[in-house]
């Protein structure tokens, strides 16, 4: 799983992750999309949370599985529409 970091204040904010990493996030900014291990049992996170000065937000991967999928299905539409306008 992933976790996104949101700012929820007005002011820009600096996350430290547990690998050492800094985020800087400005005010009302969302992070990129990083693994749960960054933020994971650290303590200063947990803070920010409990002071509501960040939000973490749970982002599912897609798998190759689901993108081939969704490409089949258009794939799919496409073959119906041409033959739809013989």
């Amino acid at each position: 799983m992933s976790v996104r970091i949101r700012n929820l204040t007005e002011r820009p904010v600096i996350i430290r992750c547990n690998s050492g990493e800094a985020l800087h996030l400005a005010p009302g900014i969302a992070s990129v999309a990083i693994p749960d291990a960054e933020v994971r049992d650290n303590p200063k996170i947990q803070k920010l949370v409990n002071q509501y000065v960040i939000a973490l937000q749970q982002v599912e991967r897609m798998t190759e599985a689901g993108k081939a999928k969704r490409d089949t299905s258009k794939e799919k539409k496409k073959t119906k529409a041409t033959r739809y306008k013989k």
